[in-house]
Order: C-alpha cells, then sequence, then structure tokens
C-alpha cells in the first residue's frame, strides 16, 4: 500500500528505511533529504519510482548523485 510523504516523512523513523526504499514511491526532493537514511542501491535498481532510470532524473537529481559518488 502506497503511503503519502506526509505520512512517510511523520513516520519516518518508526518505518523500515529498506521497505521505503523498495516498496514506496516518493518524489526526488524526499531522497535527496533522507539520503543518508536510504540505501541508493535499493532505491534506483529496485524502487518503485519512475525517476530511479537515468532518463528520467532531474538534472538536479543527477548533479545531487554525482556530488554523492553514486555510480549506477
Amino acid at each position: 500500500k502506497q503511503m503519502g510523504e506526509t505520512f512517510l516523512e511523520k513516520y519516518f523513523g518508526a518505518i523500515d528505511h529498506d521497505k521505503i526504499a523498495r516498496y514506496q514511491q516518493f518524489s526526488e526532493s524526499f531522497f535527496m533529504k533522507h539520503f543518508a537514511q536510504l540505501d541508493t542501491d535499493i532505491v534506483l535498481e529496485k524502487g518503485k519510482n519512475e525517476w530511479r532510470k537515468k532518463e528520467n532524473r532531474s538534472k538536479q537529481l543527477d548533479v545531487f548523485l554525482r556530488l554523492k559518488g553514486v555510480k549506477l
């Protein structure tokens, strides 16, 4: 079941972060905000978000990932 970002923000500390990364849809900005807590490999390889594929990402997320040293 999909949960909204408001719910995810409110209960982020109580929810399994790997399950959020794999099964929930969320915005690029949510991902960037919680980058340290979410497994990048799961989000970008197995996640549900349309922007996990490079061609669907914004330039802002692309630059962010490059600055963080993510190579996928």
